[in-house]
């Protein structure tokens, strides 16, 4: 697989191990110490006996990798080349050191150009080296810029193509496209159309040219980084014939053969060529050969296909072409898609069987997997020789490998640090050590470990660069150049040598032609892209147009099939004003790449110029048509159409009359609106636009504090802003702009009596399945005035659009505009909305619409499932946890058992963090991240414990919540402003909700926001998809009980408490207590006691019981003193009832009525109260007037309180509260008092004795 791993973290080749006795087991005894000098030369000896000599030598060459001097070792053909039996493994796993055939690029090396040699002549390679050869081959020559025998050796590739018919792209949301049917291998006809992932008609297609490297690169034709491609070649067979098919990709691959499916990987992998094999059936005539490729975030996706013998050389007497021909159709039968295994990793899995402890092999096995990126085999491998030797730094750098390429940065980092302390003296750590001094800054003590990694392992063109980026931190000029002059000197051909060369004569030296002169001169025997661009660009500047030109010219002629290479040249044309020129290499461009809307565009851009306007506007039409984001093409089209701008179909309000004009009326407010308008544009192929315009009238200082500063809402992942106006208007009618970062404002000299005015525009380039989609929410009144409230719907005719006013009724006015519908609500001097306590967000109260495109909450549902599900793969991390969590298996535990160790598990050792930088708003990390890292967010999470659960055989979904901060009615029509994420799952039949981002919540409960919150079950089953309102059931509840034994004293009372708390409530305890010693435990009860007493307070001891523990409660006892609490009436004693727990409080219902409901779950946190109340009356002392009992209800709320006086002076107070945390109406908040007020005065009166 065409691709360069140089330099990914030091020279990180691998390591060697052996199985012979003597001095190759005694070198390997050294390499376990990490005393690779005594290892080096026990090896050294190794080799001169027969039995050791081969596995010495590959061992020598991974130390000298090791060292970073793997290219000093020249002899591999002459020393081991002949003594390996089957070569062919080993030159696999070996294939990239610089000892054998080193990097892609060029080679400076004779003894990898005479391997390759000998590879291609040798008979007893088998032909998947062989062809590999001839790209490593093709490659030496392309950097050599001789792109003829690079072609040549390509050619020799044996592969199918390079004649291919392409369609795509198709949608691939998160890698989800894989499973899909999207019609291509039904319909192989050219004429046959499809939906493309942008809602297009595409069809088959041929580009003019197509690339000849032998392996096939769509994004060439197809210009998407995320997508699913489909290609189809037919081959001619002279009789029927089994054959070998062989694959190698960047992607996910499906391939077919008579439409019979042949080979199937649904994980994007990048591979080599012919990783992928299975043997079919070729007839007698054409065949046709069906490739689907599926690739996310990716710019380089490819493949390759051979069709060759058992020892995969190519077959002769096929043809092949693009062209759709008759072909038999496989009759439907359930043949294997499984790949037969690739040849080095089936040798070396069995050298490892027969030879145990020859650690080489390990190492070469390792090497196999990850050409293949399969990580977790090479991992375990890896991770199964450190268990005997942990400590062996050869085999810990081939860890670091693994852990490369999987991205895995955490463990990599943890990797690093081990070895900078357990091998001090190894080549890797001096290069951290370097980096790390760099970065603080530390530059003379770079320079010294530089110098000492120098003396000890040798300069090269690396260190000689690392030495000029430290002199130029020192600004220590004369040396770096004497330093780039010496690494020119030595590394003539070393691009980034060239590179810093040319930069230093132009800049320096202020010689321009000479610099050019340096680019020249390297690329008369090399090739580099970036170069060549380079000095075209420098060309340009030097006035050479020319030069540029043709430049460009020889990159399209050697990469003819590239669109990008017709389009510099076009563009350079287009300055040029040689418009005819650039309009016809844009048309070369869509010859190969028909489905870009930018070429489209472009291609608008040279008829408008030539004056073929007609024509202008079909190919803006066909911009827009295959991308809808394009809004340069749209205001070109409407332009040409004589069309005016959108814009002018939404009412026009004059901001600046209102302002000179303002309302008769004052406000007692810190501000008003004077004007709030929303316009929004939907045009037809999906895309969106909207302006905002905002006048605001400051009152005084406080409306200052307000406005003086403001950021407007907008995501520039997605979205463009453009403000057309930020002023400030003073009472004098002078204007000052506001300071603009961005999206954020700054008003200056702001005063009371100023209005600020702000217009601004979003343009909407979201991508993926609900681009095209638009959802929004609009309220008309506020906690301030708002004299005039629109909002402004233009949408194109025959999309559908839903929209919906929540608490009022205001009906639009319906008009038609050009190609679309007009809607406009309008309200003028909207009432204010009051603020009240444990009232809903103002998007539930006040006069709210609701828009969307989306039809049905299934669409979501099967959007976050597709985004989500590639997520949810089982990789090396999740295995070895759930391994861990069930050592002997999940047999003989119940679904609830197996989930409450995995939510132990997640809850105990991942800490919920949420980063913008560091994670998706909405795709899941892979759950090998969140294991590594032990951070997450709520999907991660979530996605971790679904992951683990689906091996362990539960079933259970993403769960997308609106939490009640947000209120129940943000989305009263489909849309996606879910802010949380938690798991469904069903246990032995009970459907329960678990919350995974806080660590201290027992299994099964959840926080108090999650009261009646709204939410979507993201299941396989997207037909019965709807919002739904939690009320999880089966979670545990919040309860408190409290046992209270209260010993009065003369002045004071002494309690005895034991406090039980279940479900959530057990939270709030564990982040408070349980990292605390006791005795600060002890400080802060006292402190919270305190505050439900006026008097002093002194506790005497605590003692907890459960923190640690993940149950779903938590007890605790405690003894406290609170001081001159008994009061003294005339001959009476009395004493206030301490509960313990407050149930009800008018401190916030003061008022006699209410506009809003009262959000009782903002109120209230427990679902049953139980306190029991022992009271010992004091020696010789009754207790006198006691309590009525009390009992009540409200809303299915109970309490009730019971005064029981014992046998020798006890008094027994017994209270009982179950509490229903619904919203309460205002129809109901008089009831609410009432209940409030019983509960209250009940809980007032005083205990007397005498």
């Amino acid at each position: 697989m065409p691709r360069n791993f140089f330099c990914i973290i030091v020279a990180l080749i691998c390591l060697n191990n052996t199985v012979s006795a003597n001095d190759y087991e005694d070198a390997w005894k050294a390499l376990h110490q990490n005393d690779r000098r005594s290892a080096k030369l026990l090896l050294q000896k190794a080799m001169r006996e027969a039995s050791t000599s081969v596995d010495a030598y590959l061992t020598y060459i991974y130390l000298q990798s090791f060292e970073g001097k793997e290219s000093d070792v020249k002899d591999f053909l002459s020393t081991a080349y002949g003594k390996l039996g089957d070569a062919n493994p080993y030159i696999y796993s070996l294939w990239f050191n610089g000892s054998v055939l080193g990097d892609y690029g060029k080679k400076t090396n004779a003894h990898q150009l005479q391997l390759l040699q000998k590879l291609l002549n040798d008979p007893a390679i088998n032909g998947s080296i062989k062809s590999a050869a001839h790209y490593v081959y093709a490659t030496h020559y392309q950097y050599s810029n001789d792109f003829m025998n690079a072609r040549k050796q390509w050619s020799q590739m044996e592969t199918v193509g390079p004649l291919w018919q392409f369609v795509g792209p198709f949608d691939n949301l998160s890698g989800s496209g894989f499973t899909k049917n999207y019609g291509p291998l039904e319909h192989p006809e050219s004429n046959a159309k499809f939906t493309s992932v942008n809602n297009a008609a595409v069809n088959w297609f041929t580009p003019v040219s197509t690339n000849e490297e032998g392996w096939t690169f769509p994004f060439a034709h197809i210009r998407y980084t995320t997508a699913i491609v489909y290609a189809q070649s037919f081959i001619q067979a002279p009789a029927d014939m089994k054959v070998l098919l062989n694959a190698g990709s960047n992607g996910s691959l499906k391939v077919w053969v008579n439409d019979q499916p042949v080979l199937s990987e649904a994980k994007e992998l990048v591979t080599e060529l012919d990783y992928f094999s299975n043997h079919v059936q070729l007839k007698k005539g054409y065949n046709r050969i069906l490739v689907q490729l599926g690739y996310t975030d990716n710019s380089f996706p490819n493949f390759i296909i051979r069709l060759t013998d058992e020892n995969h050389n190519g077959l002769k007497g096929l043809s092949y072409t693009s062209s759709v021909q008759s072909y038999p159709k496989a009759a439907g039968t359930n043949a294997p898609t499984k790949s037969l295994q690739h040849f080095a990793e089936a040798f070396f899995e069995k050298k490892i069987q027969t030879e145990p402890g020859n650690f080489l092999n390990y190492i070469l096995l390792s090497q196999a997997y990850l050409r293949n990126q399969r990580i977790a085999e090479a991992r375990k491998i890896i991770t199964d020789a450190l268990y005997h030797f942990p400590n062996n730094s050869l085999l810990r750098l081939q860890l670091m490998q693994c852990l490369i390429k999987d991205g895995n940065n955490t463990l990599l980092q943890q990797e690093v640090e081990r070895m900078r302390e357990t091998d001090p003296e190894c080549l890797l750590t001096y290069k951290v050590n370097i980096g790390r001094l760099q970065q603080e800054k530390k530059y003379e003590e770079a320079m010294e470990e530089l110098e000492k990694s120098v003396a000890m392992f040798g300069e090269n063109a690396e260190t000689i660069t690392t030495r000029i980026q430290i002199l130029g931190a020192q600004n220590k000029m004369e040396e770096l150049v004497a330093a780039l002059q010496q690494g020119f000197s030595r590394y003539p051909e070393n691009s980034s040598m060239v590179t810093m060369m040319f930069n230093l004569t132009k800049n320096l030296n202020k010689d321009a032609k000479g610099a050019i002169k340096l680019y020249e001169n390297f690329l008369k025997n090399n090739f580099d892209y970036t170069l060549i661009t380079s000095l075209a660009t420098e060309y340009n500047e030097q006035g050479s147009p020319d030069k540029a030109l043709e430049l460009y010219k020889n990159l399209r002629g050697y990469f003819p099939y590239d669109p990008e290479q017709y389009m510099n040249i076009a563009r350079l044309y287009y300055d040029k004003q040689e418009y005819r020129k650039a309009f016809d290499y844009t048309k070369q461009a869509l010859a190969q790449a028909p489905y870009v809307a930018a070429y489209w565009e472009s291609l608008g851009l040279e008829q408008q110029q030539l004056h073929e306007n007609n024509a202008a506007i079909e190919s803006y039409r066909k911009a827009l048509y295959y991308d809808a984001n394009n809004y340069g093409a749209r205001e070109q089209l409407r332009e040409l159409q004589k069309k005016p701008a959108v814009w002018k179909a939404f009412p026009e309000t004059d901001v600046y009359a209102l302002i000179k004009n303002p309302p008769a009326k004052e406000y007692d407010y810190n501000f008003y609106y004077l004007l709030d308008e929303k316009s929004t544009v939907i045009y037809p192929e999906g895309a969106t636009e909207l302006y905002v315009t905002t006048a605001v009238r400051i009152i005084n200082e406080k409306g200052i504090d307000a406005w003086k500063h403001t950021s407007l809402p907008y995501n520039p992942n997605q979205q463009s802003l453009l403000v057309e106006k930020a002023e400030v208007v003073k009472k004098n009618g002078n204007k000052m702009k506001a300071e603009q970062d961005g999206g954020d404002l700054v008003f200056t000299g702001l005063e009371a009596g100023d209005a600020i005015v702000i217009r601004y525009k979003i343009q909407y380039y979201a991508r993926g399945r609900l681009a095209k989609e638009f959802w929004d929410r609009y309220t008309f009144n506020a906690f301030v005035p708002i004299e005039l409230g629109r909002y402004s719907l233009l949408v194109a005719k025959n999309t559908p659009i839903q929209y919906k006013l929540l608490n009022g009724n205001l009906s639009p006015e319906i008009s038609t505009y050009d190609d679309f519908t007009l809607y406009t609500w309008n309200l003028k001097n909207a009432p204010i909305i009051k603020e009240e306590a444990f009232m809903a967000p103002s998007g539930d109260v006040a006069l709210s619409l609701h828009l969307s495109t989306l039809p049905a909450w299934s669409q979501v549902v099967a959007w976050y499932r597709d985004l989500s599900s590639s997520k949810t793969e089982e990789d090396f991390e999740v295995k070895q946890v759930f391994e861990e969590l069930f050592p002997y298996g999940t047999a003989k535990l119940t679904e609830l058992q197996k989930a409450k160790i995995i939510y132990n598990y997640i809850t105990g050792n991942i800490r919920y963090s949420s980063v913008s930088f560091r994670q998706s708003a909405y795709v899941p990390q892979k759950p090998a991240v969140t294991i590594n890292t032990r951070l997450g967010d709520c999907k991660d999470l979530s996605t971790l414990f679904v992951v683990l659960g689906k091996l362990a055989g539960l079933k259970a979904n993403l769960v997308l919540v609106d939490t009640r901060d947000n209120g129940r009615h943000e989305m009263e029509l489909p849309s996606v402003e879910f802010n949380h994420c938690i798991v469904e799952t069903k246990l032995s039949g009970k459907e329960y909700f678990l919350e995974l981002t806080d660590n201290d919540l027992p299994f099964a409960s959840l926080p108090y926001n999650l009261y009646q919150a709204a939410y979507l079950v993201i299941g396989d089953d997207t037909t019965r998809a709807k919002l739904c309102y939690l009320q999880a059931t089966n979670r545990t509840k919040d309860k408190v009980k409290r046992d209270i034994t209260i010993t009065i004293g003369q002045n004071d009372i002494e309690l005895s408490v034991k406090a039980l708390k279940t479900g959530a409530l057990t939270s709030g305890l564990r982040s408070d207590y349980s990292k605390l010693s006791n005795e600060k435990q002890k400080e802060t009860l006292e402190k919270s006691l305190s505050g439900s007493f006026s008097n002093p307070v002194r506790l005497a001891s605590v003692n907890f019981q459960g923190l640690e523990a993940p149950g779903d409660s938590v007890l605790y006892d405690y003894k406290y003193k609170v001081n001159n609490e008994v009061a003294e009436v005339g001959s009476m004693n009395m004493i206030k009832i301490p509960f313990g727990d407050v149930i009800a409080s008018m401190d916030n219902f003061s008022v006699d009525e209410r506009q809003y409901p009262v959000e009782y779950w903002r109120y209230e946190n427990t679902d049953e109260y139980e306190t029991v109340i022992n009271i010992q009356a004091p020696a010789g002392k009754q207790f006198i007037e006691i309590p009525k009992n009390e009992q009540c209800s409200f809303n299915g709320s109970n309490y009730s309180l019971q005064f029981v006086k014992k046998a020798g002076n006890q008094l027994q107070i017994i209270r009982k509260a179950s509490i229903v945390r619904d919203d309460i109406s205002p129809a109901d908040y008089v009831a609410m008092k009432t209940f409030f007020n019983k509960i209250v005065k009940a809980e007032s009166k005083y205990i007397v004795f005498k």
